[in-house]
């Protein structure tokens, strides 16, 4: 007890807390430097989330359903303007994007800041993506970091969930996506 009354007193206290939290991964984007292999172990089993449950806004703030996508494979993309290695996969997920639409994925980036604030980023990027906005919490669809990546089967089921930064555009990314039921 003498040591934490001692740390709180020099100040340090406030350093230690910010070191657990960075170090758990609650603050700010979670990073991967591994590959792509490495980075499939990182997924999660399909969940009872589906197409049917989401509801989003284009940036002109008209509703979008995601069961609207039923019959194409969705690959919902959850990022920010703030998180670096977000904005790092930006031009591997434009370059994907093409390879994708031929296996009949649907690419949709989803942010949720402000609509203004993704408009001045979509402006100033120069990327031809389609950005959303999700008007609730991240949290309520169980995502603390970000990147992260839901991809949903032809019949809206999630069948995929991936966490932190990926290399979007290696070819045993694309094999992995490709092959998913």
């Amino acid at each position: 007890m003498y040591h934490f009354v001692a740390l709180f007193r020099k100040g340090r206290l406030n350093l230690v807390v910010l070191l657990v939290f960075l170090m758990s991964g609650l603050i700010g984007c979670k990073q991967s430097d591994s590959s792509a292999t490495e980075k499939s172990d990182q997924t999660i089993s399909s969940d009872s989330l589906q197409l049917n449950n989401i509801h989003f806004n284009d940036l002109n703030g008209n509703s979008i359903q995601l069961s609207d996508f039923e019959g194409k494979r969705v690959l919902l993309h959850f990022w920010a303007t703030w998180c670096k290695p977000c904005i790092e996969e930006m031009p591997e997920l434009e370059r994907v994007r093409p390879l994708l639409e031929k296996e009949n994925f649907q690419l949709l980036l989803v942010s949720e800041e402000s609509a203004e604030t993704i408009k001045a980023y979509e402006k100033k990027s120069n990327f031809d993506l389609e950005f959303l906005r999700y008007d609730g919490a991240l949290s309520d669809l169980k995502i603390y970091a970000l990147p992260a990546t839901f991809v949903f089967n032809e019949k809206g089921e999630k069948v995929r969930e991936i966490s932190g930064k990926m290399n979007w555009d290696s070819e045993e990314t694309i094999t992995q996506l490709i092959s998913l039921p």
